[in-house]
């Protein structure tokens, strides 16, 4: 059987969505005080591919001759995974076996690995609750820099004394110190009168859903490949 055309287009989706992430994460590499990423469409992505396999096995049941509105069947361990089935997919084991394999190979007690779960959990509490809370996590190393008068590395430091930028005094009071792990909102009001723009650039920043330790893109990236490699294979059975 074809892949489901709506499938294909959910994961071209999706695909954009990791394009319009990676672009907003880029843009985050020099913006410390962005603490939250693209929730909605994080959102849409996460809820796109739960989609993916709900719209597959609503294809599995018409091949089964299951008529009952069903969800995709998912599980921390085999007998809840069995319950799942007999609720959503009602004789798949024995109508279709090898699609139940299939299946059941992306369950995390057959993978060891709980992308499955953690994607519907995500999915629940964004439909149903909130928008995913993130934490940002920075990388150790950075750079500060000072428009054109400084790029401090790690462990540097630049004391302004006694400084003029086109008539704009800095540090005559008294010396201005500012080290490589100032805040730049810090930096930006010691020398907000010059016309100096101070960023920070990270070598990498991810946020993470909040209570774990996935970072959202790198998940949704992950998610997307075992999908689109789970969907081939199962369409490809029937």
């Amino acid at each position: 059987m074809a892949v489901n055309e709506d499938v294909e287009a959910l994961l071209v989706h999706v695909s954009e969505s990791l394009k319009a992430l990676c672009g907003a994460y880029q843009d985050a590499l020099s913006d410390e005080e962005k603490l939250s990423i693209s929730k909605p469409v994080i959102k849409g992505a996460l809820e796109n591919l739960r989609s993916v396999l709900d719209y597959a096995a609503q294809d599995v049941s018409a091949y089964i001759g299951y008529k009952k509105g069903i969800y995709f069947p998912y599980a921390t361990d085999e007998p809840l995974f069995r319950e799942s089935v007999k609720k959503n997919l009602r004789g798949l084991r024995d109508k279709f076996p090898k699609g139940y394999n299939c299946i059941e190979e992306i369950q995390s007690f057959r993978s060891g690995d709980n992308w499955l779960k953690c994607l519907c959990d995500q999915v629940n509490i964004n439909k149903h609750n909130k928008l995913s809370s993130q934490i940002r996590i920075n990388s150790p190393a950075h750079r500060t820099i000072l428009g054109q008068v400084a790029n401090l590395g790690v462990n540097c430091t630049i004391v302004f004394k006694e400084c003029d930028f086109d008539g704009v005094k800095v540090g005559w009071d008294e010396p201005i110190s500012i080290s490589w792990n100032t805040p730049v909102a810090e930096i930006n009001r010691l020398l907000g009168a010059t016309k100096i723009k101070s960023l920070r650039a990270y070598e990498w920043v991810e946020f993470r859903f909040e209570g774990t330790s996935d970072d959202a893109l790198n998940f949704i990236r992950k998610c997307h490949v075992e999908v689109s490699k789970f969907v081939l294979k199962l369409y490809s059975l029937m």
